[in-house]
This record gives C-alpha cells, structure tokens and sequence, in this order.
C-alpha cells in the first residue's frame, strides 16, 4: 500500500471510529443481557479500516469494542 492509500485507510477509518462509537453508546441497553457483555457485534466495517483500527489501539484485538483510545480519536476527529 502506498502512502497516499494508507493516508485514506486511516482517515475513512477514523470516520467509521466515530460510528463505530456513536453505536456503542446508543445501543448499550440499560442492563445489558449477559449475551450482549461477551458478543456486543457493534463493529461492522470493511476490514482494512478494522484492522487499521486494531493497529492503532482503538479497536480491541478481537475488534468487537471501542477502546478508550478510540473514543478519544474519535472526539479528537469531531473537534476539528
């Protein structure tokens, strides 16, 4: 991959990071079957945009959670 391709991935991930955030929050039922504790499946993407998400911290290794790094990128991208 190029730098320029590389620049895109990180910058469409970035933007799907705010979705993939904006979703963990919203969907989180108030008292959350145990199902949902283990398997939540709120990240769905493309999956070079998931890997560079996990590449960056800001997914989980196993790409089903938000990090805190992750939300901070993704308020972070908000802001400008």
């Amino acid at each position: 991959m190029n730098k320029a391709e590389l620049n895109f991935v990180q910058e469409m991930a970035r933007r799907q990071l705010v979705g993939w955030c904006h979703r963990t929050l919203v969907d989180l039922p108030a008292i959350p079957p145990p199902s949902t504790i283990t398997d939540p499946e709120n990240i769905k993407g493309s999956p070079i945009y998931i890997g560079h998400a996990k590449k960056m911290g800001w997914l989980s290794a196993d790409g089903k959670r938000v990090l805190a790094k992750g939300f901070n990128t993704a308020a972070a991208f908000l802001r400008r």
